[in-house]
């Protein structure tokens, strides 16, 4: 999808910097700020996928489990099970709240690595604009510039 290239992810980080650039407060320009008007409602999506999968997972283990186990280890024989349905609904909502935690976790990562690559992208984009202006106005070699700080957006999409 367009949105999920390199350019448009530099374009939004750009305007965003722009905007924190241009503020008439005191206070220096953010780059958390910056990253989170560009990719704050992304990476909360991840967010509400973690808080999904952690509630499907403390669910099936609590709950679940527990009841299952419970309904298994009655001692009067299965006669004496007054709804011999109830197994198979536990089993059956057990099953249903492993899947849904399972495809939770999926979107998470999913949302997780896509905004870090974007991450990565727009700000290796950045620190590249910048460096062929100052390389243009200053005739001098940005290569260990950009080599350095190249590195150091690596380690922000890792952290992301």
């Amino acid at each position: 999808p367009g949105d999920q290239a390199a350019e448009v992810a530099a374009e939004r980080f750009q305007e965003a910097w722009s905007k924190q650039t241009s503020r008439s407060d005191a206070q220096p320009p953010s780059m958390l700020a910056t990253l989170t008007a560009t990719f704050g409602l992304q990476f909360a999506i991840a967010g509400v996928f973690k808080l999904l999968w952690s509630t499907f997972v403390l669910l099936g283990a609590s709950y679940f489990v527990n009841a299952l186990i419970e309904f298994v280890q009655k001692k009067h024989g299965w006669d004496a099970i007054p709804n011999k349905g109830v197994g198979w609904v536990l089993a059956s909502s057990f099953f249903i709240d492993s899947i849904l935690a399972g495809l939770a976790l999926q979107r998470m990562g999913d949302v997780s690595m896509r905004v870090g690559i974007k991450v990565r992208a727009a700000l290796i984009t950045a620190i590249y604009r910048k460096s062929f202006r100052l390389q243009n106005a200053n005739n001098s070699g940005a290569g260990n510039v950009v080599s350095l700080v190249s590195t150091d957006c690596i380690k922000m999409y890792e952290g992301v």
